[in-house]
Protein backbone atom coordinates (compact mmCIF):
# COMPACT_ATOMS: atom_id res chain seq x y z
CA UNK A 1 0.00 0.00 0.00
CA UNK A 2 2.96 2.24 0.37
CA UNK A 3 4.47 1.67 -2.73
CA UNK A 4 1.42 2.70 -4.28
CA UNK A 5 1.00 5.90 -2.77
CA UNK A 6 4.53 6.53 -3.13
CA UNK A 7 4.27 6.40 -6.10
CA UNK A 8 1.01 8.12 -6.79
CA UNK A 9 2.78 11.12 -5.35
CA UNK A 10 6.04 10.81 -7.73
CA UNK A 11 3.55 10.92 -10.24
CA UNK A 12 1.53 13.59 -9.26
CA UNK A 13 4.52 15.52 -8.45
CA UNK A 14 6.42 15.07 -11.71
CA UNK A 15 2.63 16.20 -13.59
CA UNK A 16 2.37 19.50 -11.74
CA UNK A 17 5.94 20.17 -12.58
CA UNK A 18 5.58 19.78 -16.00
CA UNK A 19 2.43 21.79 -15.85
CA UNK A 20 3.75 24.34 -13.95
CA UNK A 21 6.74 24.47 -16.52
CA UNK A 22 4.89 24.89 -19.14
CA UNK A 23 2.94 27.44 -17.79
CA UNK A 24 5.97 29.64 -17.12
CA UNK A 25 7.50 28.95 -21.10
CA UNK A 26 4.20 30.27 -22.18
CA UNK A 27 2.05 31.92 -20.00
CA UNK A 28 -1.96 32.78 -20.29
CA UNK A 29 -2.58 36.10 -21.09
CA UNK A 30 -5.12 37.99 -19.95
CA UNK A 31 -6.57 39.26 -22.96
CA UNK A 32 -8.06 42.42 -21.39
CA UNK A 33 -4.92 43.30 -20.23
CA UNK A 34 -2.97 45.49 -22.34
CA UNK A 35 0.45 43.75 -23.96
CA UNK A 36 3.36 45.79 -22.40
CA UNK A 37 5.73 44.95 -25.12
CA UNK A 38 3.83 46.65 -27.52
CA UNK A 39 2.79 49.58 -25.27
CA UNK A 40 6.17 49.83 -24.41
CA UNK A 41 8.69 49.72 -27.51
CA UNK A 42 6.51 49.67 -30.31
CA UNK A 43 4.50 52.71 -29.46
CA UNK A 44 7.27 54.52 -28.71
CA UNK A 45 9.51 56.64 -31.62
CA UNK A 46 12.40 58.87 -31.16
CA UNK A 47 13.88 61.13 -33.46
CA UNK A 48 16.88 63.44 -33.55
CA UNK A 49 15.92 66.75 -34.77
CA UNK A 50 18.18 69.56 -32.86
CA UNK A 51 16.82 72.26 -35.51
CA UNK A 52 13.35 71.61 -33.96
CA UNK A 53 14.55 71.77 -30.49
CA UNK A 54 16.95 75.23 -30.94
CA UNK A 55 13.59 76.66 -32.63
CA UNK A 56 10.99 76.03 -29.97
CA UNK A 57 13.57 76.83 -27.20
CA UNK A 58 15.32 80.11 -28.70
CA UNK A 59 11.31 81.10 -29.78
CA UNK A 60 8.65 79.75 -27.78
CA UNK A 61 9.74 78.59 -24.37
CA UNK A 62 11.31 81.72 -23.71
CA UNK A 63 10.22 83.78 -20.36
CA UNK A 64 8.79 86.56 -22.52
CA UNK A 65 6.90 84.55 -24.50
CA UNK A 66 5.50 82.50 -22.10
CA UNK A 67 4.21 85.67 -20.42
CA UNK A 68 2.35 86.01 -23.19
CA UNK A 69 0.74 83.16 -23.17
CA UNK A 70 0.45 82.45 -19.00
CA UNK A 71 -0.86 84.22 -16.21
CA UNK A 72 1.22 82.11 -13.85
CA UNK A 73 -0.20 81.61 -10.50
CA UNK A 74 2.44 80.43 -8.23
CA UNK A 75 5.89 80.23 -8.59
CA UNK A 76 8.73 78.03 -6.15
CA UNK A 77 12.35 79.54 -6.38
CA UNK A 78 15.32 77.97 -4.84
CA UNK A 79 18.48 79.43 -4.52
CA UNK A 80 21.66 76.85 -5.21
CA UNK A 81 25.38 77.79 -5.03
CA UNK A 82 26.90 78.22 -8.95
CA UNK A 83 28.83 75.08 -9.23
CA UNK A 84 31.34 76.81 -11.67
CA UNK A 85 31.74 79.98 -10.41
CA UNK A 86 32.75 81.03 -7.01
CA UNK A 87 30.63 83.29 -4.25
CA UNK A 88 27.94 83.10 -7.37
CA UNK A 89 24.45 81.68 -6.95
CA UNK A 90 21.77 79.83 -9.49
CA UNK A 91 18.56 80.14 -9.14
CA UNK A 92 15.57 77.25 -10.05
CA UNK A 93 12.10 79.03 -10.72
CA UNK A 94 9.01 77.07 -11.26
CA UNK A 95 5.70 78.73 -12.73
CA UNK A 96 2.23 76.86 -12.73
CA UNK A 97 -0.29 77.71 -14.44
CA UNK A 98 -3.43 74.76 -13.80
CA UNK A 99 -1.73 71.74 -15.07
CA UNK A 100 0.91 73.21 -17.00
CA UNK A 101 4.63 73.80 -15.22
CA UNK A 102 7.98 75.08 -15.93
CA UNK A 103 11.03 75.14 -14.44
CA UNK A 104 13.66 77.44 -15.20
CA UNK A 105 17.63 77.36 -14.34
CA UNK A 106 19.18 80.91 -13.90
CA UNK A 107 22.58 80.63 -13.78
CA UNK A 108 24.81 83.70 -13.77
CA UNK A 109 24.67 84.74 -17.92
CA UNK A 110 21.91 83.02 -19.10
CA UNK A 111 18.29 81.57 -18.06
CA UNK A 112 17.57 77.88 -19.48
CA UNK A 113 14.48 75.80 -19.35
CA UNK A 114 14.87 72.68 -17.30
CA UNK A 115 11.42 70.82 -17.65
CA UNK A 116 8.16 71.83 -18.58
CA UNK A 117 4.52 70.13 -18.94
CA UNK A 118 1.83 71.49 -20.80
CA UNK A 119 -1.49 69.97 -21.02
CA UNK A 120 -3.27 73.40 -22.29
CA UNK A 121 -3.73 74.82 -25.74
CA UNK A 122 -2.64 78.30 -24.78
CA UNK A 123 1.43 77.74 -25.97
CA UNK A 124 1.86 76.93 -30.05
CA UNK A 125 5.02 75.65 -30.58
CA UNK A 126 7.12 75.68 -33.54
CA UNK A 127 3.96 77.58 -35.03
CA UNK A 128 1.56 74.49 -35.19
CA UNK A 129 2.14 72.48 -32.81
CA UNK A 130 -0.49 72.46 -29.12
CA UNK A 131 -2.16 69.71 -27.33
CA UNK A 132 -5.67 69.04 -29.28
CA UNK A 133 -3.85 68.76 -32.67
CA UNK A 134 -3.66 65.51 -34.74
CA UNK A 135 -0.71 63.36 -35.46
CA UNK A 136 -1.27 64.49 -39.55
CA UNK A 137 0.95 67.73 -37.97
CA UNK A 138 3.50 65.28 -36.92
CA UNK A 139 4.03 63.26 -40.29
CA UNK A 140 4.07 66.61 -42.28
CA UNK A 141 6.85 68.64 -39.97
CA UNK A 142 8.92 65.68 -39.19
CA UNK A 143 8.72 63.70 -42.39
CA UNK A 144 7.23 60.38 -40.90
CA UNK A 145 5.06 58.04 -42.16
CA UNK A 146 3.99 56.69 -38.49
CA UNK A 147 3.66 58.69 -35.05
CA UNK A 148 3.24 56.51 -32.37
CA UNK A 149 1.44 57.66 -28.97
CA UNK A 150 4.86 58.23 -27.59
CA UNK A 151 6.52 60.56 -29.83
CA UNK A 152 10.08 61.64 -29.00
CA UNK A 153 12.36 64.51 -30.50
CA UNK A 154 15.64 64.83 -29.30
CA UNK A 155 19.19 66.81 -29.61
CA UNK A 156 22.08 64.72 -30.75
CA UNK A 157 23.28 64.19 -27.39
CA UNK A 158 19.65 63.79 -25.80
CA UNK A 159 20.64 66.44 -23.57
CA UNK A 160 17.51 68.64 -24.66
CA UNK A 161 13.81 65.99 -24.88
CA UNK A 162 10.40 66.64 -26.04
CA UNK A 163 7.80 64.21 -25.63
CA UNK A 164 4.76 64.18 -27.07
CA UNK A 165 2.05 62.44 -25.16
CA UNK A 166 -1.31 61.44 -27.80
CA UNK A 167 -4.50 59.41 -26.80
CA UNK A 168 -7.28 58.66 -29.61
CA UNK A 169 -4.83 60.37 -32.00
CA UNK A 170 -5.19 63.95 -30.83
CA UNK A 171 -1.96 65.27 -28.40
CA UNK A 172 -2.54 65.43 -25.16
CA UNK A 173 0.46 66.34 -23.69
CA UNK A 174 3.87 68.10 -24.01
CA UNK A 175 6.35 67.54 -21.60
CA UNK A 176 10.06 68.55 -22.36
CA UNK A 177 13.01 67.50 -20.17
CA UNK A 178 16.92 68.83 -20.26
CA UNK A 179 18.03 66.13 -18.40
CA UNK A 180 21.80 66.06 -18.60
CA UNK A 181 21.98 69.77 -18.27
CA UNK A 182 25.26 71.08 -15.83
Amino acid sequence: MRVVFFIATVIMVVCLSCNSASDSKSPERDKTMPDTDALGEKSKQAIVNGDFINRVLDADFTSENLAKHYKFTSSIKAVTPNQHVQDANDTIVQLFYDTDTFEFYRGVENTFLLKAVIAREELVIDSSIKTGVGKDIFKEKFATRIVPDTFLVQDLEAGSVFTFLFDQNKLVRIIYEAPYFD
